[in-house]
């Protein structure tokens, strides 16, 4: 029984020592709520685009901090500082919403062809760029909008935070952006492009005028140009053969 729990407790090792277990953004963690905001701690891997390992989310009042490694890294170094605004509790469930606005990390987020903008309350929308967000307001396009009038706030830097309060629950950080659409590819002639068009066009042709030569065409009125021997193309019929010249019977002329 030793033997099989220490075989168990190798493979365990094993696989977290080399990194098999599947990544994911809804990890354990304990948050609450404070009058400032959240207070919590949780273990990640992924923001939006952003991927790294060791990663730590750090929630304090209204900022919450990202730190991991990146590829090629050494250790855990600060990625991501964002400011944590509309925190709301209902039945000990906790939805806030972080928005990132600084650390090398940034760049990943913004990588994103998104649509930012600011949803009001009232049902108008503020369009963006998003230039600041505090707890308190959001300025957007020089327009600075009060906390309390804002439904939501979308961008590649906004995500909504999902978590149970004073429980080891799942946290999910789920993005608000919504991607623009892609503006129009244009195609531009080449000289690949003209060759194949060439080749096209010339493979249609022949499939058309090839029947039509072979066949001699056979326009509208059926066959009042056709003989037994076919057709000079389309509308000149070949004559018949001249008969062949008759031989006089050769025998012996008469005589007395």
């Amino acid at each position: 029984m030793m033997r099989v729990l220490s075989v168990f407790l190798a493979v365990w090792i094993a696989i977290q020592t080399c990194g098999f277990l599947p990544a994911t953004a809804a990890v354990q963690v304990t948050t609450e709520r404070t009058a400032d905001g959240l207070k919590g701690e949780v273990h990640l891997n992924k923001v939006g685009a952003l991927l790294f390992s060791e990663g730590l989310g750090e929630m304090t009042g209204s900022t919450m901090e990202i730190k991991g490694r990146l590829k090629g890294q050494e250790k855990p170094i600060h990625l991501l500082g964002g400011v944590i605004y509309k925190v709301s509790n209902v039945n000990n469930r906790i939805t806030a919403n972080v928005f990132f606005n600084e650390g090398p990390g940034l760049p990943a987020l913004t990588a994103l062809n998104c649509d930012e903008r600011v949803e009001l309350k009232d049902g108008s929308t503020q369009p963006g760029p998003i230039q600041q967000v505090s707890p308190t307001e959001v300025t957007a396009s020089g327009r600075t909008i009060p906390m309390d009038a804002v439904n939501k706030i979308h961008s590649n830097r906004a995500f909504v935070i999902h978590a149970i309060e004073g429980q080891a629950g799942r946290l999910h950080l789920e993005p608000t952006c919504e991607m623009a659409a892609a503006p129009p590819k244009h195609k531009f002639l080449t000289k690949r492009n003209l060759i194949i068009g060439a080749v096209a066009a010339t493979i249609i042709t022949l499939a058309i005028t090839l029947p039509i030569v072979l066949t001699g065409g056979g326009g509208g009125g059926g066959n009042e140009n056709a003989t037994a021997q076919g057709y000079y193309f389309n509308t000149h019929p070949i004559p018949p053969p001249l008969p062949a010249p008759q031989r006089p019977p050769s025998g012996g002329g008469g005589g007395g």
